[in-house]
């Protein structure tokens, strides 16, 4: 049960328009927060989308000059397992354009110099071409030579047109007693350079495949049709910056994600960005604007609930309190000391605990006081002795005005065995009875105290038309009057002129 305060309740009353504020800077609070986690999921998601995507790209190519590589191969084989004879090579070159239709021509070079070019028309101008004396094609032959491995070179302009890729590998053959060692050339390095003690240097093998059609078979125009802008690139093996082999008619974002592309002596890199660019600008100032809007009509919401809340809490304690003594009135008094009464019945005392006592508390003689200085004295009167009532309650008590100089009050007191007042409803009536200092006047008061302790064999007693509270409430009212008529009996009915000491 709730204690009622002493104090007029001056309630804070905040404004509108600061609840308005707070509210709207706790919406735009989780308005943020939400837009930052839709922001980072678009952020991750586009992330994803773009790793996704470079990781198939750079893996697809990367496989697919392997698999160019695998023609190299085969025909290198070939020419090792016949120790330098070329008796399939037409043949086998037929069969790998047919499986790899990018393939340009497939050429043999005994010594460094073109013997074999295939098909013979469109490649005849080729025959004799010396790919040690090329200051172009030196380079790349020597690192074929020297590293053993499958070089690729390009791209780079075909002189029929359009641009090729070249696959190279360098063959060695073991050394036997037929061997004849090749006479060297003028003005180039001699075969017999790059042979060693078991194995000398037959020449090479090289592939050239359209790099236009190789292109069209990795079909990089899937990453724009996926919302995406991508530039293939490398480091030119000539000026050593970077060199773009195929972008993206849409520009890349800074913020963009490389992927390294390891194809045998060189690295491509491939470069992706989402086209709209990480965060979609139209979509997010579309989310903040709606955002905004939702927190406007959110906060005047809760605006304008809170202050229907506070108004009929208003409403509300206005209808249940003492307008002049903020103490609960006679109407709400009576619900109180219901719940009051049935926490009694449901209760087990143990011996010697506090048990609960109605009480009915009035002075002696206030009309005195209201036709001698007036209502507005006896009303500060009225308001000086409900603080203290109030003072003396303690948790789970309440006072209330019923009316008039009239007070309700339940207190929890040690019960006597003779039934007289408990200790500390003496104390409560001392209390109430010290002098009195208001604005104008200071003065000396007596009360009268009814108290019953509502036992449930009382209740017999009760009218049947009669509520408890009622019944108990009027039990006290005819205590209260005994005690008041014996305090006019022993005092003289003379409006308690030894009582009052007022002072102006």
């Amino acid at each position: 049960m709730s204690n009622f305060s002493y104090e007029r309740r001056k309630g804070i009353r905040i404004k509108p328009i600061y609840i308005f504020i707070l509210s709207l800077l706790i919406t735009f609070s989780f308005a943020g927060c939400f837009l930052y986690y839709s922001s980072q999921k678009e952020y991750q998601t586009k992330l994803e989308h773009v790793n996704i995507y470079g990781e198939y790209f750079s893996q697809k190519t990367q496989l697919t000059f392997e698999n160019f590589a695998q023609s190299l191969q085969v025909l290198a084989s070939v020419i090792t397992w016949q120790n330098g004879k070329t008796d399939f090579y037409e043949e086998i070159a037929g069969h790998l354009i047919k499986i790899i239709p990018e393939t340009l021509n497939i050429n043999l070079a005994k010594d460094g110099i073109v013997s074999h070019v295939f098909p013979y028309e469109k490649n005849k101008k080729a025959l004799g071409h010396n790919l040690l004396a090329n200051k172009e094609r030196k380079d790349e032959a020597m690192l074929a030579i020297t590293t053993r491995e499958i070089t690729i070179s390009g791209p780079f302009n075909l002189i029929q047109g359009g641009k090729g890729l070249a696959f190279r590998q360098a063959i060695f053959l073991p050394k036997d007693a037929a061997h004849q060692e090749t006479l060297p050339m003028p003005h180039t390095p001699s075969a017999n350079e790059f042979s060693g003690d078991n194995e000398y240097f037959w020449g090479f093998v090289l592939i050239t495949y359209d790099f236009p059609q190789i292109l069209t078979r990795l079909n990089y125009d899937d990453l724009s049709l996926a919302g995406l802008s991508y530039s293939l690139w490398r480091y030119s093996p000539v000026t050593g910056e970077p060199e773009t082999i195929i972008a993206s008619d849409t520009p890349l974002d800074t913020n963009m994600h490389t992927f390294a592309i390891p194809i045998r002596n060189a690295t491509w890199y491939l470069n992706i960005s989402p086209v709209s660019g990480w965060l979609n600008a139209k979509h997010l100032i579309v989310h903040i604007v709606l955002c905004s809007i939702i927190c406007i009509l959110l906060s005047m919401l809760v605006t304008a609930v809170i202050i229907l809340k506070t108004k009929n809490k208003i409403i509300q304690r206005q209808n249940r309190t003492d307008s002049l003594t903020n103490l609960p009135n006679r109407k709400w008094s009576y619900t109180l000391l219901q719940e009051a009464l049935l926490k009694h019945q449901n209760t087990s005392y143990k011996q010697g605990d506090p048990v609960l006592f109605v009480c009915m508390v009035d002075f002696n003689d206030f009309k005195h006081i209201n036709d001698t200085y007036g209502h507005h004295v006896g009303d500060q009167l009225l308001i000086e002795f409900s603080k203290r009532l109030s003072h003396s309650l303690l948790p789970g008590e309440f006072a209330a005005r019923l009316g008039g100089d009239e007070f309700l009050a339940v207190f929890y007191c040690q019960k006597k065995e003779d039934d007289s007042m408990p200790d500390r409803l003496q104390e409560i009536q001392n209390y109430l009875q010290q002098p009195y200092l208001l604005d104008t006047v200071s003065c000396i008061m007596t009360v009268s105290i009814g108290f019953i302790c509502p036992d449930k064999n009382i209740l017999d007693r009760k009218p049947l038309q009669q509520s408890e509270e009622e019944f108990f409430i009027d039990l006290a009212d005819k205590v209260m009057y005994l005690n008041k008529k014996k305090y006019h009996e022993n005092n003289g009915y003379s409006r308690g002129r030894k009582e009052y000491n007022p002072q102006i």
